[in-house]
């Protein structure tokens, strides 16, 4: 049924619930004001959101479907996950494409932007080296929503950029000096979490010597934050854990619970 020209014809839909009489005579009024030129005809995704930030190009429909892989579940998930990563690797022109769709992904969108530096992190090649560069050095912006006490976008922010510090880290472990260099600079970072990082892809680094660089960090950090400047990996199973209450009763403890609670009538 065509809305616009059949405006005689809801007199007979008597049976439709009352709000959606109400949307259909709004676009009738709506239609009868609009002018023919300005009909909006456009029906493609909106710039800077959805499928408008890949290229139309191999590399960039390549990275879209990474990027659907990398959200991927079930049993397959990591093999599909794997076999895109590896095509991705063969591709030399991927890696400044990848770097093309983060600076078209809107600034909210933190978890798509997340995506693509772990994509730029996992393509392990010296080209992803200026834009890890960039992305980690860039200013982390306030909280834009301090209202909401569920989301810290602050928060989401210093996530890429220690995502791409951890980048820099890889290419430094593979011998890389200007990842190295790049990771010192980092050690002087305003957030803990990045310079903490920072430093420990530094001390990790394959290039230098491991004890002089160590001696170098202590020099350069606060002495309260000396916990970090460390070459050692702690196993998570040699880390102690708070001693679970043996003697607990979770189905007496949820009794009693059920017992003080207050009787239908009582609330009433």
């Amino acid at each position: 049924m065509n809305l616009i020209n059949k405006s005689s014809d809801l007199i007979s839909l008597t049976y439709v619930p009352f709000a959606f009489l109400l949307i259909l005579c709004a676009l009738l009024l709506l239609s009868s004001c609009a002018e023919p030129e300005y009909t909006l005809d456009y029906t493609g995704p909106s710039p800077g959101s959805g499928d408008a930030i890949y290229p139309k190009t191999p590399a960039g429909q390549q990275i879209k479907q990474h990027l659907t892989a990398m959200s991927g579940v079930g049993e397959d998930a990591e093999a599909n996950y794997q076999k895109s990563l590896a095509k991705m690797r063969a591709n030399p022109e991927v890696t400044h494409v990848l770097a093309e769709v983060y600076a078209a992904i809107p600034e909210e969108d933190y978890f798509r932007r997340t995506l693509v530096v772990e994509a730029l992190k996992e393509m392990r090649s010296v080209d992803a080296l200026p834009y890890l560069s960039r992305i980690a050095n860039a200013p982390i912006p306030k909280d834009r929503l301090p209202e909401n006490t569920e989301v810290n976008t602050r928060e989401n922010e210093i996530v890429i950029r220690i995502t791409a510090v951890q980048g820099l880290s890889v290419l430094a472990a593979q011998e890389s000096r200007e990842a190295n260099e790049l990771l010192f600079k980092l050690v002087g970072h305003n957030d803990l979490t990045v310079r903490q990082l920072a430093a420990r892809g530094y001390l990790g680094s394959s290039v230098g010597d491991t004890n002089e660089k160590l001696k170098q960090l202590y020099e350069m950090v606060p002495k309260e934050e000396h916990w970090y400047l460390t070459t050692k990996l702690t196993d998570i199973r040699e880390v102690q854990h708070p001693e679970v209450l043996v003697d607990f009763d979770l189905e007496a403890f949820m009794k009693q619970r059920s017992d003080n609670a207050p009787s239908t009538e009582e609330i009433k």
